[in-house]
């Protein structure tokens, strides 16, 4: 399987982890030129072979067929979406979210293997460029927590937050949410309020702040293990929606933004280490990048 041929060990220190995705990547990119291409009739022909076959093993070893000989279709679908974040001065992530992508993406073609059926009357690729996406935005997803949240449920718990606040300085204890329910005059029973201060000890908000209104951020991390089909399908067009935005920043903002607000698992850089890399004041990067979450904002908003 694909996993088995390009394995990135677990190390300790980030810059090691980095160093490790990115020799494996080029190792990869060399494994990969001796392998084959499938056209149509060869995933048809594998998929059919597949789908009589009953031995676990044999079947097995047909998914990673299909998946190899269909691997540069991987990568293409990888690259186009590592290309939102990370930019021309920033190789390294490029390629650290390559390895991730791949990974998922192959997870994803083995999906569109299952589920493929002749009758669909589309060419095997179609439906696994579809699976290949997904797979992927499912993983950033799961890795962000990326969920939207509805405008009307941040202001519910924008109210409940000041009436808890105010009730926590007249009673000098933590009120209960049936004081909550009086404090507001009924507006939520005590069931809501239970459950909406609930998911607000347990989520919190992404940093940047390019919210479709005033009172919203465009994404919220919502720590749920076990995401429902809507979250997810909402959480992946938030990702592409985002993926778009990325796309229409400037190299330099996009590779500042994603420097202060890292998607690959590497250290958040300071303002100070941005200023010394691109020969700019602090001051400068720091307008920059509000410049840059100014735009995605804006993008968010038009879309």
């Amino acid at each position: 399987m694909l996993d088995d041929k390009v394995r990135v060990e677990e190390m300790d220190e980030d810059d090691d982890f980095s160093s490790a995705k990115q020799d494996a990547y080029h190792l990869f990119l060399e494994q990969i030129k001796g392998y084959p291409v499938y056209n149509n009739e060869d995933n048809l022909r594998l998929i059919a072979e597949y789908q009589a076959e009953s031995d676990p093993e044999r079947k097995a070893e047909i998914q990673d067929e299909i998946v190899t000989g269909n691997i540069r279709l991987i990568l293409k679908v990888s690259n186009e979406i590592a290309d939102a974040f990370s930019s021309q001065s920033s190789k390294d992530r490029k390629e650290n979210l390559i390895m991730d992508f791949i990974q998922e993406g192959s997870s994803g073609m083995i999906s569109a293997i299952k589920d493929f059926k002749a009758e669909m009357n589309t060419q095997f690729s179609t439906l696994a460029t579809i699976y290949i996406r997904n797979a992927i935005f499912s993983f950033l997803t799961n890795k962000l927590r990326v969920i939207r949240i509805p405008s009307h449920i941040l202001r519910k718990r924008k109210l409940i937050q000041n009436a808890f606040e105010e009730l926590q300085k007249k009673l000098h204890r933590a009120p209960t949410a049936a004081e909550i329910s009086a404090r507001l005059e009924g507006q939520f029973s005590e069931e809501e309020i239970a459950e909406i201060q609930d998911s607000m000890n347990t989520s919190s908000t992404v940093p940047l702040d390019v919210g479709t209104d005033e009172e919203s951020s465009f994404l919220d991390f919502l720590p749920s293990s076990d995401p429902t089909p809507e979250e997810m399908a909402l959480a992946q067009e938030s990702m592409e929606q985002l993926r778009r935005g990325f796309l229409m920043l400037s190299d330099m903002e996009r590779d500042i933004l994603l420097s202060r607000n890292p998607m690959d698992g590497s250290k958040k850089k300071t303002l100070n280490e941005l200023a010394k890399e691109y020969d700019k004041s602090v001051e400068r990067i720091r307008q920059i990048e509000e410049n840059a979450k100014k735009k995605l904002k804006d993008f968010m908003q038009s879309e």
